[in-house]
């Protein structure tokens, strides 16, 4: 299986609010009418409620996942493809395109204590920077903090993204941490580098797999 990150920020003339209300109500009802050109298995939006530590400058990061080789070329040949004309000018009624970023990560599942519903609440992302051996350090610093945390984590994933990222991105590792309850817990994040971090809470949607692999969202 093969996944991307997208992250997404907002046009200056739109609240928070109002972006994720055009993306969940209009822009993803658009995409998903296309379905059968992206393969997705898994599609999730996590919007940005608040966050702490460094700066973040996007509203939302989604994840995507697909299949394998020939699904990830078959979502390529659609972007090329005159048909993706529509998604590009939606985009531009609520995005700031000038700021679009997307590339491929490694997903590593480090727990999963039981089973997760499609709509999970009390979910965290630790996001960083790092410019030496990426896998490697987030592998590390992920490991650290999920020991610590372990027993009052559902689900702990680290996404590390793969070459080439791009150089504007912010962040290249994502460790994604939904607990079984809302009280917050301390982290651990003595191992990331200075300033380049930042703890950010979400609000998760996923698409049920099952209404992606039908094709529609009726």
């Amino acid at each position: 299986m093969r996944k991307r990150i997208s992250l997404k920020t907002r046009r200056p003339d739109l609240s928070r609010s109002e972006f994720r209300q055009y993306y969940e109500t209009s822009h993803v009802p658009l995409g998903l009418s296309f379905i059968s050109h992206f393969g997705w298995l898994r599609y999730i939006r996590n919007h940005v409620r608040s966050s702490r530590g460094g700066l973040i400058t996007f509203d939302c990061y989604t994840e995507f996942w697909v299949a394998d080789d020939a699904d990830d070329e078959a979502l390529y040949r659609f972007l090329r493809s005159k048909d993706f004309r529509r998604l590009d000018l939606d985009d531009r009624k609520f995005l700031d395109i000038s700021r679009r970023l997307s590339f491929e990560v490694r997903e590593t599942v480090l727990v999963a204590h039981e089973p997760v519903n499609s709509d999970p609440g009390n979910k965290v992302v630790l996001m960083w920077k790092q410019d030496a051996n990426p896998r490697e350090v987030a592998e590390t610093v992920a490991a650290r903090i999920v020991s610590e945390l372990s027993a009052h984590l559902l689900l702990a994933t680290l996404d590390v993204a793969l070459p080439p990222v791009p150089e504007e991105s912010p962040f290249d590792a994502f460790l994604s941490l939904i607990y079984k309850t809302d009280t917050p817990r301390d982290i651990d994040v003595s191992l990331l580098p200075q300033g380049r971090w930042v703890l950010v809470d979400v609000d998760a949607v996923e698409t049920p797999p099952e209404k992606l692999a039908a094709g529609s969202i009726n």
